[in-house]
């Protein structure tokens, strides 16, 4: 990919039967994929507005066949899509990078993690797999690289909770997007990510002291 181009993240399906896993690592992929200094995500209100333009605003995920759908009017190359899967005790983390022109995979990428606890670093570990795979050089990625826990939380509901937060604020429903990013804070009270974007959230619906005091809050942590 050349820097100037974008790539479209779907959101990460969730076959277990662990609800955690909703939203919460759709945002975790995005976070960690954000990263690379060459790679540009479309942004999730522009993938809005596509699909308002296409009157698809009904769907409540961006699924795999959606992305496509959405990639081939924006123009957009590629696509990400994954997974989570149980694997016995474990789960099985999979990515596909798919070319939206032609509608093929261009690679698929597995990671095994051996219990809960390693889902979010072994996300972490895909996505370094995803971004080489997209024509970043290994060095380029231990450059820039940045453990998840501190850019984000290391609690997968907190994460999920964001993740719900940065969809409902995606469709310009800010203030509807608030109650979620405080349960985000209240899983996790060190998630500085979550204060700063509820700061920005405050600040946008009019309320300028709680603004201050939420961003306050994440300059400190």
């Amino acid at each position: 990919l050349q820097p100037s181009e974008y790539i479209l993240v779907a959101d990460v399906k969730n076959y277990t039967d662990n609800a955690v896993f909703d939203h919460s690592l759709t945002e975790e992929l995005r976070v960690s994929i954000r990263q690379s200094p060459r790679i540009n995500l479309f942004p999730p209100e522009r993938t809005f507005d596509a699909l308002k333009r296409m009157n698809m605003t009904d769907k409540q995920s961006l699924s795999e066949s959606v992305a496509v759908i959405v990639a081939k009017r924006e123009g957009i190359q590629v696509v990400v899509a994954g997974s989570v899967d149980q694997l016995g005790t474990g789960y099985l983390l999979s990515c596909k990078i798919i070319d939206a022109v032609k509608g093929e995979i261009m690679r698929l990428i597995r990671r095994k993690a051996s219990g809960i606890e390693q889902v979010l670093p072994e996300m972490d570990r895909l996505s370094e797999d995803i971004r080489h795979s997209l024509g970043e050089s290994l060095e380029e990625i231990s450059a820039y690289a940045m453990s998840l826990e501190p850019v984000t939380t290391s609690s997968l509901e907190a994460l999920r909770a964001y993740g719900q937060a940065l969809k409902i604020r995606s469709t310009k429903a800010e203030a509807a997007a608030i109650p979620f990013f405080q349960q985000a804070i209240d899983k996790d009270p060190n998630f500085a990510l979550a204060y700063a974007r509820l700061g920005i959230v405050y600040s946008n619906v009019g309320r300028p002291a709680d603004a201050k005091a939420s961003l306050r809050k994440a300059f400190d942590l």
